[in-house]
C-alpha cells in the first residue's frame, strides 16, 4: 500500500479547511437571516403599536370638531391642525421604518417567474384605500423572471408617490415595460406637479423629501432611497425626467438573472 505523501496530506487539510469555512459561512448566513427576520418583526410591531394610538388621536380631534363646531375659535382650530399634522408625520415615519426593513429582506429573495400585469394589478389593490387614479397598465401576458418582492416594492413606492404628491384634479399613471436580452425596462409616468431640476439628482438620497403631499403632510424621504437601493441590488439603474406642473417619468432597469425556465 502506498504511503500518503505530503501533497496528499496538504490536499486533505485544504478540503477540511474549506469544509469548515463553508459550514461557518452557512452558520453566519442563517444567523443573519434570523436577525433580519427579528428586525423586520420588531419594525412591524413598532409600526403597528404606534399607528393604533395615533389613529385614536386623529379620531379624537375630529370628534372635538364635530362636538364643538363653531365653539372652537381660530387659535384652537390651528392647534388641532398642528396635532393632526404631527400625528400623520409620526405615522409616515412608522411606515417608513417598516418599508426600510422590508426592502432589506427583499434584496435576498430569489428570482421567480410571474405575470407582470397581474403583479401590477395586485399592487394597485394594496393602494386601493387611498387610490383615486386612472392607471394604464403594461401589456397583458408579459412573463418575467425576476425578484418579485423587490419589483413590487419598487413599483408600489413609485406609484404611491405619484398618487400621494399629485396636485391635479385627476391623477393619471402610465406603467410601461420593455425588455432586451440583458435587462427588463420599466417606466412609471404621472401627470403630477413635477420635481424641480435642482432636486432631481438628490431625491434618491435617504431623508430627502419630495415636499408636502395632497394633505399638506411632508414626506420623510425613505421610499425613493429604498427604490434606488433595490434597483441597484438587482443590477439596474434608475433615473427621473420631470417638468414642473406637467409630471414626472421614472425609468428603471433590472438585470435579467437568467432566461425563463424552458426557454
Amino acid at each position: 500500500m502506498k504511503k500518503p505523501d505530503s501533497s496528499d496530506k496538504e490536499a486533505e487539510q485544504l478540503v477540511a479547511e474549506l469544509d469548515k469555512t463553508r459550514q461557518l459561512l452557512n452558520k453566519l448566513k442563517e444567523e443573519q437571516r434570523i436577525r433580519n427576520n427579528e428586525q423586520e418583526h420588531f419594525a412591524y410591531v413598532v409600526s403597528h403599536d404606534l399607528k393604533s394610538p395615533l389613529a385614536s388621536i386623529v379620531l379624537t380631534s375630529e370628534m372635538l370638531r364635530e362636538n364643538f363646531g363653531d365653539a372652537i375659535d381660530e387659535g384652537n382650530d390651528q392647534l388641532l391642525q398642528v396635532l393632526n399634522r404631527a400625528t400623520f408625520k409620526i405615522r409616515n415615519l412608522a411606515d417608513g421604518i417598516l418599508s426600510y426593513y422590508r426592502a432589506e429582506r427583499a434584496m435576498n429573495e430569489p428570482p421567480e417567474t410571474f405575470n407582470l400585469s397581474a403583479c401590477v394589478q395586485m399592487i394597485v389593490e394594496t393602494l386601493r384605500p387611498g387610490l383615486s387614479a386612472e392607471i394604464h397598465y403594461p401589456q397583458e401576458g408579459a412573463l418575467i423572471h425576476a425578484n418579485k418582492s423587490a419589483l413590487e416594492q419598487i413599483l408600489g413606492s413609485l406609484m404611491h408617490n405619484a398618487i400621494r404628491y399629485n396636485n391635479k384634479e385627476k391623477t393619471i399613471l402610465y406603467i410601461r415595460f420593455l425588455e432586451d436580452e440583458m435587462f427588463y425596462y420599466f417606466e412609471v409616468q404621472d401627470n403630477g406637479k413635477g420635481i424641480p431640476v435642482e432636486d432631481q439628482q438628490r431625491i434618491f438620497d435617504l431623508f430627502t423629501s419630495l415636499g408636502d403631499d395632497r394633505s399638506g403632510i411632508p414626506g420623510l424621504g425613505i421610499g425613493l432611497s429604498n427604490v434606488k437601493k433595490l434597483v441597484e441590488n438587482e443590477g439596474g439603474k434608475i433615473r427621473v425626467h420631470s417638468v414642473l406642473q406637467e409630471g414626472s417619468l421614472f425609468q428603471f432597469s433590472l438585470k435579467k438573472s437568467n432566461t425563463l425556465p424552458g426557454a
